[in-house]
């Protein structure tokens, strides 16, 4: 005769065999407590090991993004265009996460990845200067106010001066391409416009120093002094 209902050993209950999950390693085929009562032993465990339980979970959700990586990504999609703002910020987060895992690796990928785009990177820079006048006015006005708030002066001649002590290249990577004043201490961290505090970098490095305050003119220096002493 076919067995149409099963002893629960957790609530010492006979139910039917739909209120319990499959399981094939027993001989009848069916989990031993119901589904009610696996549900709230559950509940209690994760309660109990929250840290274990993530950790699972994570690994889990990591296979199955391996093994399906379309499938995670239009997953990833729908939510991102139902969740704009935590998408945004879940981005921001990953991104400073990486930077400090990996600065030297995103350094490099950022400097190839400009390598390869970069005539399309100058049409995008010009296009968004001519729909951002405003904010192109804005930036002037306030790099001429930190120039008159630190103080300082760089004439035609120095600047000449120092591209002549540069060798008309670029301190960091040596290109001749785009020369650039550059501020060794930024203008915004107080630094002064004067020659004391310039060097020549090409437009890629002084974009990627940022408002660093790192000094190639040393570095060159070390440089020079070792190679005179061969």
């Amino acid at each position: 005769m076919k067995i149409i209902t099963k002893y629960c050993s957790k609530c010492k209950d006979n139910k039917e065999l739909d209120k319990f999950n499959k399981n094939i390693s027993t001989k009848d085929g069916f989990q031993a407590i119901c589904k009610k009562c696996q549900h709230d032993v559950y509940v209690i465990y994760k309660r109990d090991n929250k840290e274990r339980v993530l950790e699972n979970s994570r690994i889990v959700s990591r296979r199955w993004g391996e093994n399906n990586p379309e499938k995670k990504k239009e997953v990833y999609r729908k939510w991102a265009r139902n969740n704009p703002e935590k998408a945004a910020a879940n981005s921001r987060k990953q991104g400073l996460k990486r930077q400090e895992r990996y600065p030297d690796k995103l350094k490099k990928d950022k400097h190839n990845w400009y390598k390869q785009n970069r005539e399309r990177v100058i049409k995008k820079s010009i296009k968004w200067r001519r729909n951002n006048k405003n904010k192109v006015l804005e930036y002037a006005r306030t790099r001429r106010a930190l120039k008159l708030v630190g103080g300082g002066k760089i004439t035609d001649i120095e600047w000449q001066e120092l591209l002549h002590e540069a060798d008309n290249k670029c301190l960091r990577c040596g290109s001749q391409d785009r020369l650039t004043l550059d501020h060794v201490q930024p203008l915004a961290h107080g630094g002064r416009h004067e020659k004391e505090n310039a060097q020549v970098l090409c437009h890629s490095c002084n974009c990627r120093k940022g408002v660093s305050h790192t000094d190639y003119r040393k570095q060159r220096a070390d440089v020079r002094g070792k190679d005179s002493e061969k």
